[in-house]
């Protein structure tokens, strides 16, 4: 596995990813969160999203959780329908 950088979201336009840990894998462009509680992982789950030459993540002012690729694009991760 190639561990990405991952981004803590303290607010979320996806209620399911308010405080999580999210993370993903450069290698295979798979990206999960995980929720701590007191310093333990308390829940993970893959979010079924993949971002081919994962680079980074960020958060817009709106809410929204975006990742990167290498490739070019920034993709904005959206809840499932």
């Amino acid at each position: 596995m190639c561990r990405d950088r991952g981004l803590r979201l303290p607010g979320a336009a996806i209620p399911n990813l308010v405080g999580a840990y999210v993370y993903g894998d450069f290698c295979r462009g798979n990206i999960d969160a995980l929720v701590l509680d007191n310093g333990a992982v308390a829940a993970q789950r893959s979010l079924d999203v993949e971002v081919p030459s994962l680079s980074s993540f960020g958060q817009g002012s709106d809410g929204e959780l975006y990742a990167l690729s290498l490739d070019g694009p920034v993709y904005r991760i959206d809840p499932a329908s």
